[in-house]
Order: C-alpha cells, then sequence, then structure tokens
C-alpha cells in the first residue's frame, strides 16, 4: 500500500474513531450524521483512488475541492467547521496539548487587552505558559488552515493580525468557558 493510501485509511479509521466517541458522548443527530457522512464520502473516495490506481493523498483531493470562486468550497468549510466544534471539547480537557495550550495562551492575551496579537506576542505567551518553541513552530501553522491532518483551523492571520477563525467563535467560548473556569 503507498503512503497515501496509509494516509487516507489513517485519517479516515481516526475520523471512524471520533464518530463513535461523539456518539457514546450523545451529540446531537444532525452533527453525527455530518460525521458519519465524512467517513462515507472518505470510503468512497479511498475506493475511487483503489480502483484508479494511482497515487491517492487525502489532502490532494482536499486541495482540488477547496478553493472555488471567491474562496472556500463550502462543503469542506462545514467540515471543518464539525472537526473543530467536535475537538474543542476534549482540547479544554487536555489543557497539556500544544494544540490546546496555543489557543489558550491567545485567548490569555485577548483577556490581557493585547491588541493586535501577532505571532511573536502568541509564540511569547505560548512559551512563558510552558510551551516549547520549536513545538509551536510545528503546531501554530496547522491551527490557520484547513487541511485533512491538521489540528483544525481555528485562527485567521490577515497581515501579520491573529484572529479566531470566524465560524469557530460560538465553539471558542465554550471552551473557554470550561478552561477559565477553573481559575
Amino acid at each position: 500500500m503507498s503512503a497515501g493510501m496509509i494516509a487516507v485509511t489513517d485519517s479516515l479509521k481516526d475520523k471512524a474513531e471520533n464518530l463513535v466517541y461523539q456518539i457514546g458522548q450523545g451529540m446531537d443527530q444532525k452533527t453525527l450524521h455530518g460525521l458519519a457522512l465524512d467517513v462515507l464520502l472518505g470510503l468512497i473516495d479511498l475506493k475511487k483512488g483503489m480502483e484508479a490506481s494511482t497515487e491517492y493523498s487525502l489532502d490532494e483531493l482536499c486541495k482540488s475541492y477547496q478553493k472555488e470562486e471567491g474562496g472556500i468550497n463550502p462543503e469542506i468549510e462545514k467540515k471543518e467547521i464539525d472537526k473543530v466544534a467536535s475537538r474543542l471539547p476534549r482540547w479544554a480537557k487536555n489543557p497539556d496539548q500544544i494544540n490546546s495550550r496555543i489557543l489558550t495562551a491567545f485567548l490569555q492575551l485577548q483577556k490581557k487587552g493585547v491588541n493586535p496579537i501577532d505571532e511573536k506576542n502568541l509564540k511569547d505567551e505560548y512559551v512563558h505558559g510552558g510551551g516549547d518553541e520549536s513545538k509551536f513552530y510545528k503546531n501554530y501553522p496547522q491551527m490557520k488552515s484547513i487541511s485533512s491532518r491538521n489540528h483544525g483551523k481555528v485562527f485567521e492571520e490577515n497581515k501579520g493580525v491573529i484572529e479566531l477563525w470566524e465560524h469557530i467563535k460560538d465553539a471558542v467560548e465554550a471552551y473557554k468557558a470550561v478552561v477559565f473556569s477553573e481559575e
């Protein structure tokens, strides 16, 4: 099996595990339906890739569907929003995860009134909170892009200014309530 096929099967395995976990957590039917559909679509795409017997990469598939006139394909965007919304509760329960630490560092900066927040501010706050600088640079880019194997898009960066991605602000509010409730 090619490296691309292995990546796709690993991604589908992760998605299926997340679906089973969310079922156990009693997630609403609409969200569960979306997660199940994501797994099924991935299986269909994998089968097509195998039938074509070509090197297949979920990231390449994502890129091919991602751009439309004027922005991101709404289907890909919706999947990313659902992915982030389903992951944030786990991040809140695991404050030592790098992605959780980066998001918490951003929220701490907001709480302190830092404006605008840039990459240097965010990195410094992350390191001040005990994070490793090299891990910041490996993980932060995954939190501002959409791809099959990212942590989940949480941030938008425009001309060096970092903001929360508009589509997940409500989910981040729930995350913030859990993380800062212990203070």
